[in-house]
């Protein structure tokens, strides 16, 4: 299975922040995320 999406993800999310990524419908969308800044 190729996740083209992923990669986006993986730029927008940066190192120690975690983040639920659901996958609906074939994309994969972030529902939070949670950073030390908050």
């Amino acid at each position: 299975v190729e996740m083209p999406q992923e990669e986006e993800l993986k730029s927008k999310i940066e190192p120690g922040l975690e983040a639920e990524v659901w996958e609906i419908m074939g994309r994969y969308r972030i529902q939070r995320i949670r950073g030390s800044s908050g």
